[in-house]
């Protein structure tokens, strides 16, 4: 079992102890961040510049535009938006050097320039050298956001920049933070959600902020827009995920029941969902299902293993509910099978649903 977890970890498959700590440590200085920054907008003590980055790109958006009705409302004259393509360091200062028209500060948003990351106009290119000369110049008067999806720590625009602004990173958030998310943002649009509920939509639709925020929407208006959202209204409502239908798909096979899997398979063929993508999903998840098979469990929560293993905490009961008597051995199959197939596909020496079909029968063999 040691070379075996050695060699998940290498393929990327489930989160080691330490990702699974890096993760939660990500997840925490986020928290951080929001909190700061919900005691800026509060009291209206703002930085003169903010880099928003990370890859939870929906809280970048929301405090982008949060920070934005606090400091300028809809003060259209008094802000200027500047959208991604080449980043002109002589515009953006001749923009930021003007005084605003009878408000507290002008506002500069620059959003995707991609001055913070390697690349072209990036990293140690003229354009951020010149930025990282004159921001300690900028007015009193101004004040700036860049909401990026990525920036780079080691570069001299990174340092300069954390020495005169708020550097706010995203990163994704744990799971009990993303039900009490849940649950406020319901809340936000006059519905009310509990835990059981929104853990069952985490459980259905994945922690993307995005997709939940959509399907928050959706649910207010199935349910009138008031009252109360229960499990069925999103039992109704919200679409299953691809990751859980294979899921099944998969605890099907394992579990003998070949002709459900196979008609599950159909079922994904008929909704356009690519077999290699299958392939993919199938062995990341024997992966998954043979690092909780094999961390105690009394090692850590509920929580912090669905966090380390790469799952919701619905999808941790369904493994330990259906899968735990699956044998080590024809999950680390799984999981190298599902590799080489996935190989021989890109490479051209394998039909894609071929390929699919060959990894469902061989998780279905007894023994």
């Amino acid at each position: 079992m040691a070379e075996s977890a050695v060699n998940l970890q290498k393929a990327g498959m489930y989160n080691t102890v330490s990702g699974e700590k890096a993760a939660r440590s990500a997840a925490e200085e986020t928290r951080k961040v929001i909190s700061e920054l919900g005691e800026s907008i509060k009291t209206g003590a703002f930085a003169p510049a903010y880099l928003l980055y990370g890859p939870e790109g929906y809280l970048v958006r929301y405090y982008k535009n949060a920070l934005k009705k606090a400091m300028v409302g809809d003060d259209d004259m008094n802000c200027t938006v500047i959208s991604s393509g080449s980043f002109d360091t002589d515009e953006f200062f001749e923009t930021a050097r003007t005084m605003p028209f009878f408000a507290p500060y002008r506002l500069i948003i620059v959003e995707n320039s991609g001055i913070f990351q390697a690349g072209a106009g990036g990293g140690a290119k003229p354009e951020a050298q010149k930025l990282c000369e004159l921001l300690p110049q900028l007015p009193d008067t101004t004040r700036v956001i860049f909401a990026e999806s990525g920036a780079d720590r080691r570069f001299a625009l990174f340092k300069s920049f954390s020495k005169i602004g708020k550097v706010c990173q995203f990163s994704y958030m744990d799971h009990d933070w993303i039900v009490r998310w849940i649950c406020a943002r319901a809340r936000s649009c006059g519905a009310l959600m509990e835990q059981r509920a929104a853990d069952m939509l985490l459980s259905r639709v994945g922690s993307d902020l995005n997709l939940l925020s959509n399907e928050i929407d959706k649910l207010v208006d199935y349910t009138g827009g008031s009252g109360q959202i229960k499990p069925a209204d999103i039992e109704a409502v919200s679409s299953v995920r691809l990751e859980d239908r294979i899921f099944d798909m998969l605890s099907a096979a394992l579990n003998g029941r070949m002709e459900k899997a196979m008609r599950m398979y159909e079922d994904l063929l008929g909704l356009r969902e690519a077999p290699i993508k299958m392939i993919v999903i199938m062995g990341r998840q024997c992966a998954q299902i043979l690092a909780v098979k094999n961390t105690p469990k009394d090692s850590m929560s509920d929580q912090e293993l669905a966090s380390a293993v790469g799952v919701s905490a619905g999808s941790l009961y369904y493994i330990r509910r259906d899968n735990l008597r699956v044998s080590d051995e024809k999950l680390e199959m799984g999981v190298s099978l599902a590799a080489e197939l996935d190989q021989a596909v890109k490479s051209g020496k394998i039909e894609d649903r071929l390929a699919a079909e060959i990894l469902i029968a061989r998780l279905g063999e007894r023994g």
